[in-house]
């Protein structure tokens, strides 16, 4: 930070205050910035993976307030489940997805659940 950094942020600042502040190594330096987190691999070497055949996933949310099924984002948890390896591909010939709702009357019974069955 330069002495007229110092005089804009602190213009009332005493001499003494401003020669220690300008003094090597005395003013903090800003934050680095990291990485952006991004969809960085699960594993260090990636996995081989066998095609396990078709599966049948249901996405159920239980909910105190239904929402138009567009707005339950089953699409992250299907992404979620083929990074992680449980299913091989969200394409059709390997997956069929189902959304279903069910209302709940308490805010503890709210929950998604996610049954994968193999055909």
């Amino acid at each position: 930070m330069t002495e007229y950094e110092l005089r804009k942020h602190f213009p009332n600042a005493s001499s003494s205050t401003l020669k220690r502040n300008l003094a090597a190594g005395s003013v903090a330096q800003g934050p680095k910035q990291e990485p952006r987190p991004g969809n960085e691999p699960l594993a260090a070497a990636p996995r081989t993976r066998v095609d396990p055949g078709f599966r049948f996933v249901r996405v159920t949310s239980y909910r105190r307030v239904l929402l138009d099924e567009r707005n339950l984002f089953d699409g992250y948890f299907i992404d979620a489940l083929v990074r992680s390896g449980i299913l091989f591909d969200d394409a059709p010939k390997h997956c069929k997805v189902d959304v279903l709702q069910i209302q709940v009357n308490v805010p503890e019974e709210e929950r998604t659940e996610i049954d994968i069955t193999p055909l």
